[in-house]
């Protein structure tokens, strides 16, 4: 009888597609690096394709990793890399986020400003 089992679950299309998968689970997760400080680790993401409103029609998102604090800043889509490093630096200092930070932000205006990090202009 199981060999009948066998022949018909193999002919089986359905059967085929329903199959239980037998492979390893892929491994344990790793844990990601605990962050201590608010502002080292940020995401950065732009809202475009907006309509013109007092000459701006995208938003630069940047949010902190840690405390998840999100900062919206106005600007043009086609704004070079190096404008988007000047308005994110003045937009942390207006909200009195400063500090160990404005190292990192030097570094790496800097570094756009020499063309060592990606294109000079940020294109969607």
């Amino acid at each position: 009888m199981t060999r009948e089992v066998e022949r018909y679950v193999e002919g089986c299309d359905l059967c085929q597609w329903m199959k239980n998968k037998t492979e390893e689970v892929a491994g344990k997760l790793k844990l990601g690096e605990v962050l201590e400080k608010p502002w080292t680790h940020i995401s950065v993401d732009f809202i475009t394709k907006l309509p013109v409103v007092a000459g701006n029609d995208a938003i630069l998102v940047v949010c902190d990793r840690l405390s998840k604090m999100t900062h919206f800043i106005a600007t043009m889509e086609g704004t070079l890399a190096e404008g988007l490093a000047r308005e994110e630096e003045k937009g942390r200092k207006s909200n009195g986020i400063c500090g160990e930070t404005e190292k990192g932000t030097r570094e790496s205006r800097s570094s756009i400003e020499k063309g060592t990090e990606g294109d000079e202009k940020i294109r969607r």
